[in-house]
């Protein structure tokens, strides 16, 4: 039958088909290849030599929002974005002429909708089997989502360097070896220069730096060495010699950076220039001891050897001369209607140059050394620098090696004025808190002169009880006018510091999170210095009020404000204000139940509580607890203040009361030392004028108590 016939095959038939297999293999590749043509997760292409598709897959056409009839109708240069056609076209020729087999690159191709995606393009040539070409074989790959993400990368890198740009610190970060990843503008700044190799900061480089004692920082200490080894370094002090070769102060802040796994990854370092901050403290610092020692100068009673002019204001040109750091400070006397000068005192010349100061001076007018014009202007009251090596006013005149110098005048008296010359050769010029601030000097100056004179009247005079007790008041009232001289500079000093804390409290809402982060500690730490000064600052306002109170006792003017007033609150006030002060310490305190009512001043009476407490914790450990105690006891309210310090003999015991005496040999636990050794003298004045009495209980190595006794009114 048919069917038989058809389902058997002679052997030659076989055989045939054995030898010749090929036919039906090809047409099964040629199945899979349109099957991965067609389902490929990429686009794919054939492209003419033209640039025709000739043949596209559906991926291509989602890429490219085309329809398979609408894509084939068009070139690949037609959908190509034109500024990167050219070197589709020029990498295309290069494949057609066999220079390259295949090539890749990033293109943008315009969607139907006109949008452009971009893709990663891989093309490669088919050739006819005599080697011409044929067509192209194209793979496009949709990479516009990574290419967002690399926009994003991007943006969020610039986006980093300008916010790093702009904070007020250098800001450096680098990878696990060290290696310098990005640094901002102000680590540049302060480094002097780019910075060449992150591991140079490690410690590891040329960079040298010195711990604030002077040692040298080990390699490992250095803050980036630290964060690398997985530390976090907070408020790191060191100095540093710049890639300059400037010498600055730093304060290092470092963290490590980590993987999702906690491996260390980088390391971040912030820093900052507190250069500046430093010299600032110590120029305030310097100047609150100029005023303080200046202030004890008048205040304190001169012995019979310092009884000379000189003396006096020898002592205010030394420290002139250390606050400013300067190699020269000098005064001069000047007769107001000669000009001929009389030098009064000199500091920081060698021998030989002040020698030959004191002879070239002494006699000389002062038109031998400045121009008509200049001494004008010190008449009229003006602060004049003076580049004496590049212009001297009088050419070829000895100025005794004198290089950039200011020149602060003041009238003494109708006879004669004076002038105080300063040179601080590590600086270019001075500065107007420079100026203020010799003009203080030479206003103490003038006291300290005037001083002198009416010191040594008084010696002329001590035979005499009438003339005595005269200089004694003219004394008197001098000490207020320096007392009042002094709290011009103290004010202008103290409200400088305290408008640095006020605008730094105002800046700080203004930080990101980040940057508060980061400088937090540094913050701290400035807050802290500024502290201090301020405490400084209104310790000599407490010196210069008792001057002020000694001054009003002698001339009888020592004014008091007697009102109703709640004696247990005025304790309880004086008390906080102390703990506030000086929070570590313990007092404890012991009151009434009830309101103590008197009639006295309460602002003078606090004054006499907070002298007592202050005294108590000046002399006592800092680890002993300080006792206060108010009742009242036979119509009278005492108070005592009790502490756990050295004690006192009876010898020091009667002498405690006096002005200016201060105990010889006594250990200060707290505050500020060289009180002036008047607050126990203005206490007794107050505690008598309210007509009650003072007194101390003490046995030395027992500690003390202090007390007073004020009669209460009767109802």
């Amino acid at each position: 039958s048919q069917k038989s016939s058809s389902a058997k095959r002679s052997p030659k038939q076989t055989e045939t088909a054995k030898a010749h297999p090929a036919p039906r293999r090809n047409a099964r590749l040629a199945a899979q290849f349109r099957a991965t043509f067609e389902q490929a997760a990429v686009g794919m292409a054939h492209v003419a030599l033209d640039g025709r598709w000739l043949r596209v897959n559906q991926k291509l056409c989602d890429i490219l929002g085309y329809s398979y009839e609408e894509l084939t109708r068009q070139t690949f240069q037609d959908i190509t974005y034109p500024p990167d056609l050219p070197e589709d076209l020029a990498l295309l020729a290069k494949l057609q002429a066999g220079e390259i087999n295949t090539y890749a690159l990033e293109k943008r191709y315009i969607r139907r909708d006109g949008s452009l995606i971009w893709a990663n393009l891989t093309v490669s040539l088919v050739s006819n089997a005599d080697g011409s070409p044929d067509y192209f074989i194209s793979v496009v790959e949709d990479i516009s989502q990574r290419k967002q993400l690399e926009e994003i990368a991007t943006t969020t890198a610039l986006q980093l360097a300008g916010v790093l740009d702009v904070l007020p610190m250098g800001v450096i970060i680098a990878d696990a070896e060290g290696r310098l990843i990005q640094s901002n503008q102000e680590a540049d700044r302060i480094w002097g220069g780019n910075i060449p190799s992150v591991l140079d900061l490690a410690g590891n480089g040329t960079f040298t730096a010195w711990w604030p004692d002077g040692q040298p920082v080990p390699p490992a200490a250095w803050a980036l060495a630290c964060a690398l080894r997985g530390e976090t370094v907070r408020a790191q002090e060191i100095e540093i010699r710049t890639i300059d070769n400037e010498r600055k102060t730093i304060l290092n802040n470092s963290t490590p950076l980590r993987d999702s796994a906690g491996n260390i990854t980088g390391a971040v370092v912030a820093f900052t220039d507190i250069s500046q901050r430093r010299h600032l403290e110590r120029r305030t610092h310097a100047a609150l001891q100029t005023l303080l020692e200046m202030a004890e100068t008048i205040a304190l009673p001169a012995s019979d050897e310092d009884a000379a002019t000189h003396d006096g204001a020898q002592r205010v040109v030394e420290v002139v001369q250390q606050v400013f750091s300067g190699t020269y400070a000098g005064i001069l006397l000047v007769d107001q209607s000669t000009e001929q000068i009389t030098p009064l005192a000199v500091a920081g010349l060698s021998p030989k140059v002040e020698e030959r100061w004191w002879n070239n001076l002494t006699g000389a007018n002062m038109s031998d050394y400045l121009s008509p014009d200049l001494i004008e202007r010190l008449h009229n009251g003006d602060i004049i620098e003076l580049d004496l090596a590049a212009q001297p006013p009088i050419p070829g005149q000895d100025y005794f090696g004198l290089h950039r110098v200011l020149i602060a005048p003041a009238t003494f008296n109708e006879h004669t004025w004076g002038a105080l010359c300063i040179e601080a050769r590590d600086q270019s010029g001075f500065s107007a808190q420079d100026r203020e601030l010799a003009q203080a000097a030479m206003h103490l100056v003038t006291l300290v002169v005037e001083r002198d004179r009416l010191l040594q009247e008084r010696e002329r005079a001590r035979a005499h009880a009438l003339a005595l007790e005269v200089t004694r008041q003219q004394m008197n009232e001098l000490l207020g006018i320096a007392s009042h001289e002094l709290r011009s500079p103290l004010t202008a000093l103290l409200m400088s510091v305290q408008m640095a804390q006020m605008r730094m409290n105002r800046m700080l809402p203004a930080l990101s999170d980040e940057s508060r982060a980061a400088i937090g500690d540094q913050i701290a730490q400035v807050q802290d210095f500024m502290d201090r000064s301020v405490r400084q600052a209104k310790r000599m306002e407490r010196l210069v009020g008792d001057l002020l109170d000694l001054t009003r006792i002698d001339v009888g003017s020592l004014a008091l404000r007697p009102q109703e007033c709640d004696l247990v609150q005025v304790v309880r006030d004086a008390v906080e204000e102390q703990r506030a002060a000086i929070p570590e310490r313990c007092i404890s305190v012991s009151l009434p139940p009830s309101p103590l009512l008197d009639r006295a001043d309460p602002d003078r009476i606090g004054q006499v509580v907070s002298n007592f407490l202050s005294n108590a914790l000046k002399y006592s450990a800092p680890d002993t607890g300080i006792e206060v105690r108010l009742h009242e006891e036979d119509h009278q309210a005492i108070l005592e203040v009790e502490d756990h310090g050295p004690g006192l003999t009876p010898t020091q015991q009667e002498h405690l009361w006096d002005r200016f005496y201060r105990v010889p040999g006594i250990t200060q636990h707290q505050g500020a030392p060289n009180s002036l050794g008047l607050g126990l003298y203005i206490c007794r004045t107050i505690i008598e004028r309210h007509n009650g009495h003072v007194g101390v209980r003490s046995t030395p190595g027992a500690g003390s108590t202090f007390w007073f006794a004020l009669p209460l009114a009767h109802e």
